[in-house]
């Protein structure tokens, strides 16, 4: 039956399927019918934008245009002030995202927002209560959803969805998650592109990385320091979230506070080393270093779970974080850490250098080769280059090295205190299986 003004976007829509699912085309009838009511309805007036914009009630008969270089957002009006005879037509021209955005707490077609790339239009009607769409795709039809881009976390606030930037990069259902060693589609440039689209709008944001009953995300090409400072990656817990690193010169996650993009952190990951590497790689798993004007401060590290996918390929360190190189204020500065365990490393576990203010909770350091069962604390070697004020509770490690550092206080289980007459201002509750070795600074409580 032909469509008419008044049809109601729902009536193509199939019974129990959510319209986020449907890619089926309108019949040719209703094609037509389409066309004419553009004809009928629309003014031909052409409203072109080059930044964000709302669409408002006036917009209703027009042809709304983005045309950006970059990622800009279009966001509605609330449908009920938008009324029962509101349409427009909203286009891309540029060669950035345009994102449509219902107002809060509506959604357009049962989603918060939809993205239209370069040369991709959306048809957005009201009737006073919802919005709904219907989108031209390349090969002429109409769809009431999009066949690309979907939507998986709202754009509109600083949080991004690597599944979406996936489909950016390598197009829907064109990648995979890792299904062997080494295969699968590397996450790294979209992990990339959204830090970069994070930055662009926001200076930082999150970025999630949710998990999937298909496997691990795999990345053989990380983001660089630059990209990833100031940022937060956020999973769904670190025996849900996977992440298999497949590269053995470089760490997963770097922050350096470049440009004074401090902060961020990583939660809720299980990190995996992929499998071929034995004991030659010089791979970490949290990388954290600035220089003499920036360091990653008040970052936050929780809910961790770094391992390796084969035993015998081993973590050149875990978590590593130097603020020696910067002395005003003094290194790297204040942070939370909590609930991180560390397995299968060959040089360090965990590296405290000038950490100032760092508190960390149950840090657990396991089944490392050579030195990588260790934690070591220290820094440069003069007053403001050494650590100070690190707590550490319930630390579990091999041999905890101490040294060049003040104001630390330390509880847990080792296998070994190794320290220097440069650790001092101390307080130490410790239950160690081994002699302690070296000789420490003057402190304030010690208890082994």
């Amino acid at each position: 039956m032909p469509i008419s003004i008044d049809t109601a976007f729902s009536d193509y829509v199939v019974p129990g399927i959510p319209s986020s699912g449907i890619k089926k085309a309108v019949r040719a009838e209703q094609r037509e019918a389409l066309n004419n009511l553009s004809v009928n309805s629309l003014s031909g007036i052409e409203n072109i934008k080059t930044a964000s914009y709302t669409v408002l009630a006036a917009d209703s008969g027009k042809t709304t245009i983005g045309n950006s270089a970059n990622a800009i957002i279009f966001t509605m009006t609330a449908a009920a002030m938008l009324g029962t005879t509101f349409r427009t037509i909203i286009m891309n021209v540029g060669d950035g995202l345009l994102t449509v955005a219902a107002n809060e707490g509506e959604t357009i077609n049962g989603e918060p927002a939809v993205i239209l790339s370069k040369n991709e239009t959306v048809w957005i009607t009201s009737n006073g209560a919802l919005l709904r769409a219907l989108f031209l795709v390349p090969d002429g039809s109409i769809t009431t959803s999009k066949i690309s881009n979907k939507v998986y976390a709202i754009p509109n606030s600083p949080t991004a969805d690597l599944r979406t930037f996936m489909d950016k990069e390598y197009g829907e259902e064109e990648w995979t998650y890792r299904t062997g060693v080494g295969v699968g589609t590397d996450a790294g440039p979209a992990i990339t592109s959204a830090f970069l689209a994070l930055r662009e709008r926001y200076g930082r944001g999150k970025l999630l990385m949710p998990p999937s009953i298909e496997g691990p995300w795999l990345v053989t090409n990380p983001p660089s320091l630059a990209d990833c400072s100031g940022h937060s990656v956020e999973g769904w817990g670190s025996q849900a979230s996977l992440v298999v690193l497949n590269n053995p010169n470089s760490s997963l996650f770097k922050f350096g506070g470049v440009g004074g993009y401090t902060g961020g952190g990583v939660k809720g990951l299980g990190i995996f080393l992929e499998a071929g590497f034995g004991t030659t790689a010089n791979a970490s798993a949290i990388y954290m270093q600035g220089d003499s004007s920036f360091q990653p401060d008040q970052t936050e590290l929780n809910d961790l779970y770094i391992t390796q996918i084969d035993p015998a390929s081993y973590w050149f360190r875990g978590i590593h974080a130097v603020g020696t190189q910067r002395t005003t204020p003094q290194g790297l500065r204040v942070g939370q850490w909590s609930n991180l365990q560390i397995f299968g490393c060959r040089n360090m576990g965990a590296a405290f250098y000038n950490v100032v203010k760092l508190c960390v909770s149950n840090l657990g350091v396991y089944a490392g080769t050579g030195t990588g069962g260790d934690v070591f604390i220290g820094g440069g070697g003069a007053a403001l280059t050494n650590t100070d004020q690190l707590r550490i509770d319930q630390l579990n490690c091999n041999i905890l090295n101490a040294t060049n550092a003040t104001g630390c206080q330390i509880n847990g289980k080792i296998g070994q205190l190794v320290t220097g007459i440069s650790f001092s201002i101390y307080d130490l509750w410790l239950d160690v299986s081994a002699a302690q070795s070296g000789t420490l600074g003057v402190g304030r409580s010690l208890q082994l």
